[in-house]
């Protein structure tokens, strides 16, 4: 496992800066008001995970609904935290999916923890998170 200050460097911390970079050339995000929205990162990772707006806000604790429910909170975190932008609280994330603000925090934890522990995790993660770069950069357009 890497380091803290390691994995702080690094978008998808298990992969090395090269495989980053290759993943992620081109991504100049252009849209930031559109990263910024809540309800753009619920909405993407349902279309993506074919799964409706009802399930991700439900409580059920299907593998793939409770992933697609961190992939909502740890991206909207993470990129608003890089970015610099004002990012709501934990509550109003909470809100947006019928949860609460301490789920969101273990959400946002837990997340973390598979991104530091679980290599195919992180790929399938890389690939959603230059998907949804890719969509905000063709809104923008």
């Amino acid at each position: 496992m890497l380091r803290q200050e390691t994995s702080q460097a690094y978008i998808f911390p298990l992969l090395d800066m090269k495989a980053q970079k290759s993943i992620l050339a081109g991504y100049d995000v252009r849209n930031k008001e559109y990263l910024s929205d809540i309800e753009a990162y619920i909405d993407f990772i349902c279309q993506e995970r074919n799964i409706t707006i009802k399930q991700i806000r439900s409580k059920r604790r299907d593998r793939f609904i409770v992933e697609a429910r961190q992939w909502v909170c740890y991206y909207y975190t993470k990129f608003c935290t890089e970015n610099r932008i004002g990012r709501l609280t934990y509550n109003k994330i909470g809100e947006a999916l019928d949860k609460d603000h301490a789920t969101i925090i273990y959400t946002i934890r837990a997340a973390q923890n598979m991104h530091d522990t679980d290599l195919a995790y992180n790929e399938d993660s890389s690939r959603l998170y230059a998907k949804l770069i890719d969509k905000a950069n063709i809104i923008n357009k």
